[in-house]
């Protein structure tokens, strides 16, 4: 609705009056309409209430911003409309989470239908069942859009992507590091879903699928990590990209990522023992030492193949000693997983007899 009606009409009741005297015969609805003007009914207007009430508590919680909340993943399992919202707050947090999400649950699994939605052919306005615009260093994204697990009582019910993913972050952060990629035979594995497909639309049933190697191209080429059933090993998260729209930068990868996440935790904590320290010579050896080892470590258990810190007077001017501040620099090379195996096979003629 036109914000001009709620100046010149203030209170709900008189704006929509006011609204509905001057354009007869135009839907009001608290589900709104689509990008078309059409109004939004059946499940559709379900969806755009609840997404809508989703959305409030992620922009106006104010106690998740919290510095003394301590959170490394976020997920809203199942919507994908609010992706947008989740990195606003990731942004307002300084990046300090790594988000998983999920693609609609009634995308199905040919290549047109993939690429379609994931480069937003349809034009849509926001992320959502109709394509995706939302692309971020710091998230990574499942399909298929739905697995089927078994809940509490026993009944089979339908878990977002994300749902399985963030289980599998989570057996990956136990056997291994937030360094290590979440997916493969090793710390990949689904515990949570006994298979994964889509909701038909036409018929509102679970479909189960397994994606091959043509769907799989399609969704690695968007950004999309497949889970998918391997014989012998069962249901595996099968890809570690992040949604960053840099097909060449560096936070291609969920693992390098999570790892950039780590370190602006983890970081800040470590370098909280110098604030109110004089700002001496002894004092920046001091910090740089601390972060020597503290890299050492990270370089022992495989987060990092290199560093290099600076804390010294060329970084630490007199300007900036004055200013009350300290500078340390950091420069890291991040541990690169690896997303393809080659095994050339050569055939060898022997002459002998």
């Amino acid at each position: 609705m036109d914000s001009a009606y709620e100046v010149a009409h203030p209170g709900s009741q008189a704006t929509v009056q006011a609204y509905l005297n001057d354009t007869p015969g135009r839907w009001i609805t608290q589900s709104g309409n689509d990008t078309n003007g059409v109004v939004l009914t059946g499940r559709f207007a379900q969806r755009e209430c609840v997404v809508k009430a989703i959305a409030e508590q992620i922009v106006n919680n104010e106690n998740v911003r919290a510095e003394s909340l301590f959170f490394n993943l976020l997920a809203a399992p199942g919507y994908v409309e609010v992706l947008a919202d989740l990195v606003g707050l990731n942004v307002d947090r300084q990046e300090t989470a790594f988000i998983i999400t999920d693609v609609p649950e009634t995308l199905t699994p040919d290549a047109t239908s993939i690429d379609a939605w994931a480069t937003n052919a349809a034009n849509a306005a926001t992320d959502g069942r109709l394509g995706r615009i939302t692309a971020y260093d710091y998230a990574a994204m499942y399909y298929p859009g739905t697995g089927l697990g078994t809940n509490v009582d026993g009944n089979s019910v339908a878990i977002p992507s994300s749902s399985i993913a963030l289980r599998t972050y989570g057996y990956n952060d136990r056997v291994g590091y937030p360094w290590t990629p979440p997916a493969g035979t090793r710390r990949g594995i689904v515990t949570n879903a006994a298979s994964v497909g889509f909701i038909d639309i036409n018929t509102n049933e679970y479909v189960p699928t397994n994606v091959n190697q043509g769907q799989r191209d399609a969704l690695y080429t968007n950004n999309i990590n497949p889970i998918l059933f391997k014989s012998g090993q069962g249901l595996i998260v099968r890809g570690d990209k992040t949604l960053s729209a840099n097909s060449t930068g560096l936070l291609t990868r969920v693992n390098v990522a999570r790892t950039v996440v780590y370190l602006r935790t983890v970081l800040p904590q470590l370098m909280e023992s110098f604030l109110f320290e004089l700002n001496t010579e002894a004092t920046r050896a001091s910090a740089k030492d601390l972060l020597d080892k503290f890299l050492v470590g990270l370089v022992g258990q495989g987060a990092l193949t290199d560093f290099a810190t600076v804390c010294d007077t060329s970084n630490n001017t007199p300007e900036t000693i004055a200013a009350d501040e300290l500078f340390v620099d950091i420069a890291v090379v991040p541990t690169f997983a690896i997303d393809f195996i080659f095994v050339p096979v050569s055939l060898a003629i022997s002459l002998n007899k």
